[in-house]
């Protein structure tokens, strides 16, 4: 986002494949020359001004430039990869008896690397661990949400959050006018009653909200016959409370 005057940003066609924050990714540690060579053509030129917003992919080649005072504020955003996924799990290989063993002599060839292929092995089958999938998500969405903060003054109560989970599901209207919410993986819809559809065709367009929001969304509604409504929609596991 642009703050203070003015800058040209030149957005290139080169991209870092799968960047990230690991040893060998840094764009601080990429040379002069390399990026020179891996930016290629120049794919556009935006003029940003105070108040403007721009998004560059994370891995795009970019360059800003300034011929005066300039100041602008830059967000990015993380990804969770295989390597989280791996440092997550190490604690867990700790509980192997052959990841605790010694490893053979460097200068033992041989033996070194039959070692290793074991050690590929016994990785493997803990990665196949029926658990490992899931304590991944929970890793992945404890962090996502922990992050997430809400005030509500000077009504003191624990504020209400409610993740929407959309992702599983497709939202079907009957010719009647019902609503439904078919399984993505299969199986049969899930009949939405029709005093809830409003609510739910409502929150399955984000992927969060408050219960302030609810309520500001449906002014009308008493406060018990709503919560009655999204007590509903939870029980129909279209959404939970995080």
């Amino acid at each position: 986002m642009q703050l203070e005057g003015e800058k040209e940003w030149e957005i290139f066609e080169g991209k870092i494949p799968y960047a990230a924050e690991f040893p060998g990714f840094r764009a601080n540690e990429i040379t002069q020359e390399e990026r020179e060579r891996q930016k290629g053509k120049l794919a556009m030129t935006v003029k940003m001004q105070p108040g403007d917003m721009l998004y560059v992919p994370q891995g795009q080649y970019h360059r800003a430039l300034a011929s005066d005072k300039s100041l602008h504020l830059s967000l990015g955003a993380r990804h969770y990869t295989g390597v989280d996924l791996i440092n997550l799990m190490v604690p867990h290989l700790a509980q192997v008896p052959e990841f605790r063993m010694r490893l053979p002599h460097f200068d033992d060839k041989a033996e070194h690397e039959q070692h290793v292929k074991m050690l590929a092995e016994k990785l493997a089958k803990v990665m196949q661990d029926p658990s490992v999938s899931p304590t991944m998500r929970k890793f992945q969405r404890d962090k996502a949400f922990e992050q997430l903060r809400a005030f509500s003054l000077p009504d003191r109560r624990p504020v209400l959050q409610i993740r929407v989970l959309w992702r599983g599901f497709a939202l079907e209207r009957g010719g009647d006018g019902e609503l439904a919410a078919k399984p993505l993986a299969g199986g049969a819809p899930v009949k939405v009653p029709r005093e809830v559809a409003p609510l739910v065709d409502w929150a399955f367009a984000r992927d969060h909200f408050l219960w302030a929001d609810l309520r500001s969304n449906f002014p009308l509604e008493a406060e018990a016959a709503l919560q009655q409504k999204l007590q509903t929609a939870m029980a129909l596991k279209l959404m939970e409370p995080v």
